[in-house]
């Protein structure tokens, strides 16, 4: 491999890892915008209030109610945390298919010759 064919393939890695910099600092830009907005005020504090509910069912630690309220604050989280995964991994999915079409166009006009 001749020495210009290394800087020009240099050149298109640096080019690539620049593109995948933009876009990781994108999505960590949108995750944050994302969660201030799911976090307003008034979904906090219901979600305070009905978490502090369900946890005072029980009234004391040897009723039996509290029992009843772990079991029930225990199957709340787990919903959350399954949808939380959930919403994740689907953000991770779709920015890895934008990824895909966008490589796939700069490869596709490399491999003809015409400019991207």
């Amino acid at each position: 491999m001749s020495l210009g064919a290394r800087i020009a393939k240099l050149e298109m890695a640096k080019a690539d890892c620049s593109r995948s910099s933009k876009r990781t600092a994108d999505a960590w830009s949108r995750l944050k915008q994302e969660g201030e907005l799911a976090a307003t005020p008034r979904r906090v504090v219901a979600t305070g209030l009905a978490a502090g509910f369900v946890a005072g069912l029980g009234g004391g630690s040897k009723k039996r109610g509290s029992a009843i309220a772990g079991k029930l604050i225990d199957l709340l989280m787990d919903g959350v945390f399954a949808n939380l995964g959930a919403a994740i991994a689907a953000g991770a999915a779709a920015a890895e298919a934008e990824a895909g079409e966008g490589q796939s166009a700069t490869a596709g006009a490399a491999r003809t010759g015409t400019g991207g």
